[in-house]
């Protein structure tokens, strides 16, 4: 495969990414065991190797140093170690492996159909030794040397889910007219950072890390609960319904965030003034300060470890912690006449236990107040023209102060975000094989998150808390079939969707914001910030 990020930066031929993907292979196995004619154990395993080895095209050396041309964002000579997409830098083996097994055990009667078992789930994600030719690029402007960029290659980091694990206890029982599916399952989940080397690079030494655990550790028991009625006994009408709760999916995300060698600051640009046009920068690059040719560094935490971001342990150990989501449907099926048949049911899904990112380093009183003028335009509806507040910016004493901890949302306020909705839909048979079904729908999912963390403006008004109109996911839908001769058959169909959601976004300058802000905005008179409109879901394409 060739990564040519074609559409995102020019590159010359060279300067592309060569990936050979081997070996990869799945293995799989299972077993089945009729005990008696109601008893059945099954079990089964699978194991996938999957390995990426990311190289440089033939023919470009390791030695060969990436260019970029500043004057027109040309890169060229060997590819480029860009901190917005790492997979552009060559290296050794990336490795996703993972293996999974399951076990259950059946017995099956005239009104039972009882089940017990359980999946486990391990896997890693090791990213190997990830380099950049010499572990510098260099910027030139119209073929002169300006600046270079150091790189504290090769990268190296390990994180790996220890346990996934599911047990799982259900039961599908028929009494008379009436059939009820229930279980009940325990999650668990466990996974961590390994203790790993990162080598040694060109300007940065060796680092040495510990091992983390718990990262996640996970506990969750979650019911499920479904019946089936048939009203009348006759198989013609049937009210349906059932409630069950999901758990969030993880593996080693919360670990590759917190994994200390993925917080390594992994570049660092210096002005290069290269004198004796030797295209050589003559200077130490070992010293992060100014000398000779070079500059000084523009991030003096170059190739150490800077960790801005943290997880509370209140959220990444204990039970009933992870991310869920719950559904529920109520319906009624019911023979109109032969050959037509109605269905309406109600959907609601909710979710809970959110998230959020604390920055431990400002509070809201950190924040000041302002408004923009709206620029008149007929696109904007009602909300042209006028003035809009709710808006903050950060003092500029604590401007460019982090220290990010993503802790429970709850602590801060309620969080909810509902879905609701309601179908109503048929099924008929008509003439000598035709069928015409469709029905009409609608649903909104009302969300808010009206509690602030840092910035009020997570608070602002129309923003937080959104209930769309019912009219926004409202649809009529319908469709009809009839078999032709020779096996030739006609169709139609006629949809009525609702537009989609219209968002606008206004780029204020600091002009603009610094009479009302009542100074500068905190990133400097030359700073812009980009605010939105128009309130979610309340201006919709027709």
């Amino acid at each position: 495969s060739c990564l040519c990020f074609q559409g995102v930066e020019a590159r010359a031929p060279e300067a592309s990414i060569h990936f050979k993907y081997a070996p990869i292979f799945l293995m799989t196995g299972t077993y089945t065991y009729p005990r008696t004619n109601k008893v059945l154990f099954e079990a089964g395993t699978a194991y996938m190797h999957n390995m990426t080895q990311p190289g440089l095209i033939p023919g470009v050396k390791s030695t060969d140093i990436s260019v970029t041309e500043l004057s027109t964002g040309v890169v060229y000579n060997s590819p480029p170690g860009s901190a917005a997409s790492i997979v552009s830098m060559m290296g050794n083996d990336v490795y996703y492996g993972q293996h999974n097994e399951r076990f259950s055990m059946s017995y099956v009667t005239g009104s039972h159909a009882f089940k017990v078992g359980a999946t486990t789930h391990q896997g890693v994600a090791n990213f190997g030794s990830v380099f950049t030719n010499e572990a510098i690029n260099y910027g030139f402007r119209f073929g002169v040397p300006i600046q270079l960029t150091q790189w504290a290659t090769p990268a190296h980091s390990e994180q790996s889910e220890k346990l996934n694990l599911g047990l799982y206890v259900q039961d599908q029982w028929t009494l008379r007219r009436l059939t009820l599916n229930i279980g009940i399952r325990y999650d668990y989940i466990n996974s961590y950072v390994p203790a790993q080397v990162r080598p040694a690079t060109k300007y940065v030494p060796e680092f040495r890390f510990s091992k983390i655990e718990n990262l996640p550790n996970w506990k969750d028991i979650s019911p499920r609960l479904g019946a089936a009625y048939d009203v009348f006994g006759n198989g013609k009408t049937a009210v349906k319904g059932f409630v069950s709760r999901y758990v969030g999916a993880q593996g080693v995300g919360i670990a590759s965030a917190v994994n200390p060698a993925n917080a390594i600051v992994l570049a660092a640009t210096r002005t290069w003034s290269d004198a004796n046009a030797n295209f050589v920068p003559d200077c130490d690059l070992t010293n992060n300060l100014a000398n000779a040719e070079c500059g000084a560094l523009n991030d003096r935490a170059f190739g150490t470890v800077r960790t801005v971001r943290r997880y509370d342990p209140e959220l990444t150990n204990g039970f009933g912690v992870r991310d869920y989501t719950w559904q529920a449907s109520a319906s009624m099926q019911h023979e109109l006449r032969p050959g037509l048949g109605l269905n309406v049911a109600y959907f609601r899904t909710w979710f809970g236990n959110f998230t959020t990112t604390d920055n431990l380093a400002v509070t809201s009183a950190d924040y000041d107040p302002y408004c923009i003028n709206i620029p008149a335009d007929a696109r904007l509806g009602e909300f042209g023209g006028k003035q809009a507040c709710g808006f903050f910016d950060i003092k500029p004493a604590k401007f460019g102060q982090n220290d990010l901890l993503v802790t429970q949302a709850q602590k801060f306020g309620k969080q909810t975000e509902i879905y609701n909705g309601l179908d109503v839909t048929f099924s008929a048979k008509f003439g000598k094989g035709g069928l015409l079904q469709g029905g009409f729908g609608t649903g909104r999912t009302v969300t808010n998150n009206c509690y602030v963390v840092d910035s009020p403006e997570q608070a602002r008004d129309g923003f937080c808390d959104v209930t769309p109109p019912w009219s926004a996911q409202s649809q009529v839908k319908l469709a009809a079939i009839y078999p032709l001769k020779a096996g030739f058959q006609a169709s139609a169909n006629l949809q009525n969707m609702p537009g989609f959601p219209i968002t606008s976004t206004y780029v204020a300058t600091n002009a603009e914001v610094a009479p009302s802000l009542g100074r500068n905005l905190a990133a400097g008179a030359a700073a812009t910030v980009t605010v939105p409109l128009i309130p979610n879901n309340t201006m919709f394409e027709k």
